[in-house]
C-alpha cells in the first residue's frame, strides 16, 4: 500500500507544521557560491531531519522583498521559526520578529546593543 499522510492535514490536526524557514540574504546564486551558506545549510538540514523538521529556504535581494517574505512566513503559519543568515545591522526584521514574539536565530553578524540570541561564525583558513 502506497499511503502517505497529507502533511497539511496533519499539521492542522497537530497545530504544528514542523517547518523552519531559512532566510538567505542576496540572490540564491551568490549565496551558494560562498562556502559559509552551504555548510550552515548542511548542518541545519541534518539536525532538522533528525528532529522530523523540514526546512524552507527563501532568498531575498532587498528590504522590501525581505519584509514581504518574512510577513508571509510568520503570519501564514507556514513556519514555526526563522533562521536568518547574515542579517544587516539595522535590519528592520529583527524588531518586527521580537514584537510579534516569533522564534528566530540570526547567523552571521554580531548585532550589539540588543538582547538577542545569535550564532556568530568566524571563518579561518
Amino acid at each position: 500500500m502506497n499511503y502517505y499522510p497529507n502533511v497539511i492535514a496533519r499539521s492542522l490536526a497537530r497545530k504544528s507544521t514542523n517547518i523552519i524557514g531559512v532566510l538567505v540574504m542576496g540572490t540564491t546564486e551568490k549565496a551558494f557560491q560562498h562556502p559559509f551558506f552551504p555548510e550552515i545549510l548542511r548542518g541545519v538540514a541534518s539536525v532538522a531531519y533528525k528532529n522530523e523538521y523540514k526546512i524552507l529556504i527563501s532568498s531575498v535581494t532587498d528590504m522590501d522583498e525581505q519584509r514581504k517574505i518574512v510577513n508571509d512566513l510568520t503570519q501564514s503559519g507556514i513556519t514555526e521559526g526563522l533562521l536568518i543568515l547574515s542579517s544587516g545591522v539595522n535590519d528592520p526584521t529583527i524588531p518586527y520578529l521580537k514584537e510579534i514574539q516569533f522564534p528566530f536565530v540570526i547567523v552571521g553578524r554580531l548585532i550589539t546593543k540588543t538582547k538577542l540570541t545569535g550564532l556568530i561564525m568566524t571563518m579561518f583558513q
